[in-house]
C-alpha cells in the first residue's frame, strides 16, 4: 500500500494499515530516535508517537511524505524531551550535523441468548474474578470501591501508552497479556512489549513447553532468556511468541 494510500486507510481507522505502518517504520523509528537518546527512551518515544498517529488520526496532517513526517515528528519530539530534561541527550553536540544528514535521509533507517450466554461466562469465572465483575456489573462500584471491598491492592492506568510503560518498568520479560477488542491496540502492546510471550485475550498461564507442543520439559526458565550454562550467539538469541485468543483459560 503506497503512503498516501495509507494515511488515507489509517485516518478513517483502519487497523490493518495502522499495523502496516507500525512494522514498518517502528524499528527504523527507533533507531533514529536511539541517535538522540538512550535505546529505551527511544523506544517509549516512538511508541507514544505511535499511539499519538492512532488517538488523533481523524485529524492526522501529512504535508509531504507520512516516512517525512515520523521522521519529522521523532526528532522534533527526541529534542523537546531533552529540552525539558525528560530524557538524557544521548549525543555530543559536534555529531549534530551527521544526525542532521541522517534526518534529511528515513531511507538510511528502513531496512446468539445473550443473557444466557453472559451468565454462563460470568459462571465460568474464578471465584475471585466472579466476585469482582458481580460488584462493578451490578453493584455499581468504582475500582477503589471493589478493592477495598475485596482487600486488594489497585492500580490502573489511563490508556495503553501508560500500560505498555508500566509493563516495561516492572516486567520480568516471561509473559505479559492484554484484553482488548481493539485490533491496532491489541497490535500495538504485541509489538512494543519486550517479552518472550505475548498474549492478547489468552491467559498466560499457557506459557509452557508442552502447551506450545514441545514436549516434556526438564528445566523451567521463569525469564525471557531461555538458556543455562555457556553460552554464544545461538543461547543470546531468543524467541517473541505472539498468542491470540478470545477469553482461553488454562484449567
Amino acid at each position: 500500500m503506497d503512503e498516501a494510500l495509507l494515511v488515507n486507510e489509517i485516518r478513517r481507522g483502519n487497523s490493518d494499515a495502522f499495523n502496516e505502518m507500525f512494522i514498518s517504520f517502528y524499528s527504523p523509528l527507533c533507531e533514529y530516535a536511539s541517535q538522540f537518546i538512550s535505546d529505551e527512551n527511544a523506544e517509549e518515544l516512538v511508541q507514544n508517537l505511535m499511539l499519538y498517529v492512532w488517538e488523533e488520526r481523524e485529524n492526522l496532517t501529512v504535508e509531504r511524505s507520512l516516512r517525512s513526517y515520523l521522521f519529522t515528528s521523532v526528532r522534533n519530539r527526541a529534542l523537546n524531551a531533552i529540552r525539558n530534561h525528560k530524557y538524557r541527550q544521548n549525543v555530543h553536540s559536534a555529531l549534530y550535523e551527521k544526525l542532521r544528514y541522517k534526518f534529511e535521509n528515513p531511507d538510511f533507517y528502513m531496512t446468539d441468548d445473550l443473557s444466557a450466554k453472559i451468565q454462563e461466562s460470568i459462571d465460568s469465572l474464578p471465584e475471585s474474578y466472579r466476585e469482582t465483575f458481580r460488584l462493578s456489573r451490578f453493584g455499581e462500584m468504582t475500582n477503589a470501591k471493589i478493592a477495598s471491598t475485596l482487600d486488594v491492592s489497585i492500580k490502573t492506568v489511563a490508556d495503553v501508552r501508560e500500560a505498555i510503560e508500566h509493563v516495561a518498568r516492572h516486567s520480568s520479560k516471561h509473559s505479559e497479556a492484554i484484553v482488548t477488542e481493539n485490533g491496532a491496540t491489541a497490535r500495538l502492546y504485541e509489538r512494543a512489549v519486550d517479552a518472550a510471550c505475548v498474549y492478547v485475550n489468552v491467559s498466560t498461564a499457557f506459557t509452557d513447553g508442552a502447551q506450545f507442543g514441545f514436549g516434556a520439559e526438564i528445566g523451567i526458565s521463569t525469564q525471557k532468556l531461555h538458556a543455562r550454562g555457556p553460552m554464544a550467539l545461538a543461547e543470546l538469541t531468543s524467541y517473541k511468541y505472539l498468542i491470540e485468543g478470545d477469553g482461553q483459560i488454562r484449567n
